[in-house]
């Protein structure tokens, strides 16, 4: 399975495993992020109707870890994890540049 892939069949699991109640106004799109020394980082980015922050989960590891034998299905559960664990993190701040 290639990356583009996996993180397809990684965001149609995590739609039907995050609660029902928190999936309605959440859009996940595909991200990749250019870092320093050009390293690519691709993931998925978390984005609620009602809510200023989107936080991104990266996928590298998770799918090193898919092509070295893990099952999908325990990937996609660590990464469920994480982004309900962002839930209990505050808003940030806005700031009012008036």
């Amino acid at each position: 399975m290639t990356r583009d892939e996996f993180i397809s069949r990684v965001k149609e699991e995590l739609m039907e495993m995050i609660p029902e109640e928190l999936r309605k106004g959440l859009e996940i799109q595909d991200t990749m992020v250019l870092k320093s020394n050009d390293q690519k980082h691709h993931g998925l980015t978390f984005k609620r109707e009602e809510s200023e922050a989107a936080p991104t989960i990266y996928l590298d590891e998770a799918y090193a870890r898919f092509t070295s034998g893990e099952e999908l299905h325990v990937l996609t559960a660590e990464i469920k994890d994480a982004y309900l664990q962002t839930l209990s993190m505050p808003e940030p701040q806005k700031i009012d540049f008036d």
